[in-house]
């Protein structure tokens, strides 16, 4: 069970590496204070909600 709850975090946390990638290049804001606090904030829910399960 750690093992698949493990993966679902890493497969989380490539999609949102992902989706900040597209941001950044469309938007030019990926030094912006704003988006990292909303990532940081994002990977950790993430982190609560799959721990749960």
């Amino acid at each position: 069970m750690a093992t698949n709850r493990n993966s679902k975090l890493v497969v989380s946390k490539r999609t949102l590496f992902r989706f900040s990638g597209k941001e950044a290049a469309g938007r030019a804001i990926s030094t912006d204070p704003t988006t990292v606090t909303i990532t940081s904030t994002f990977l950790a829910a993430t982190g609560q909600v799959t721990a749960k399960k």
